[in-house]
């Protein structure tokens, strides 16, 4: 594993000192080699990690399409064998019809070109979208990922409505993004992250806000082992390092238990000041 070209920054490897066993988990960020010993994996740095998520983004026109890996620190074109091309590459050049009928009456003639209505490019371009469904419904790697699309809403509706096998993140980048340099569709999407991150940590805080909560550890753990948590959040990596490692150990073993409980557990990717280090919505 560990010689292979990497898409991701580093790796965190988690031991137990009972056996041989051990967890290998990706990391979006780089840091420094360090070992710590301690009673329970570093759920933290391993959950906040996880946030930084990989996507397929891809970039739909009417008549053509484009497929790229985006990672926290690049984003690379994505080929295929066998690849649909572009709408005419892939339906042919019979694709809008293009047949031309002409009669003749008295004194004039006129001409009615077949399949050059928009009802006819809105066929076509169904058709189109079909196929590369079908393409990327076969990929077995592809059915895994997340895919972000990006393109004109008329687009991006179109090929939501005949998708099936694929998972289309909820959220899109709202315009053709076609013309853009590799550069510049990085920084799109760079944005278009950031705004999706921030926006799942404001709804996290919300859902705090809007049920009964308990901040402290003793009260938290109580109310986990009594079946009361409906979900943990925990402040940020750089908030928590900056306590005590008592107080890291404390909140790392909570995360163990919301964890074998089955309860989620969010972890934010930002310091805020307003919200407590660590803390738990109920059902009541």
């Amino acid at each position: 594993m560990l010689d292979t070209p990497l898409p991701y920054a580093g790796v965190t490897i988690a031991m137990s000192t009972a056996d041989s066993n051990g967890v290998y988990l990706p990391r979006a960020s780089q840091v420094t080699t360090a070992l710590s010993i301690r009673d329970t994996p570093d759920f933290v740095s391993i959950l906040g990690e996880q946030q930084n998520q990989e996507f397929t983004v891809l970039s739909l026109n009417q008549d053509t399409y484009a497929l790229y890996n985006w990672s926290k620190s690049e984003m690379v074109p994505i080929t295929m064998a066998d690849m649909p091309g572009s709408l005419t590459e892939t339906l042919g050049t019979e694709k809008r019809g293009g047949a031309l009928n002409f009669s003749t009456q008295a004194g004039q003639t006129s001409y009615h070109g077949h399949n050059e209505t928009s009802q006819e490019k809105a066929i076509d371009q169904e058709r189109y979208y079909r196929e590369i469904l079908a393409f990327l419904g076969q990929s077995e790697t592809l059915q895994k990922t997340t895919f972000v699309l990006a393109g004109l809403s008329k687009n991006t509706q179109l090929f939501r409505k005949l998708n099936q096998k694929l998972n289309l993140y909820k959220a899109e980048i709202a315009k053709s993004v076609a013309n853009l340099t590799p550069a510049e569709l990085k920084k799109v999407v760079d944005e278009f992250v950031n705004e999706q991150v921030t926006n799942e940590t404001e709804a996290q805080l919300q859902d705090a806000a809007n049920h009964n909560t308990v901040v402290t550890i003793d009260d938290i753990s109580l109310a986990l082992t009594q079946g009361q948590v409906r979900s943990l959040y925990v402040n940020s990596k750089s908030k928590l390092e900056a306590e005590a490692d008592d107080m890291v150990d404390s909140v790392n073993q909570l995360i163990q238990l919301a964890l074998r409980e089955g309860k989620t557990v969010s972890v934010l990717t930002e310091e805020n000041d307003s919200v407590p280090l660590v803390q738990a919505t109920l059902y009541k």
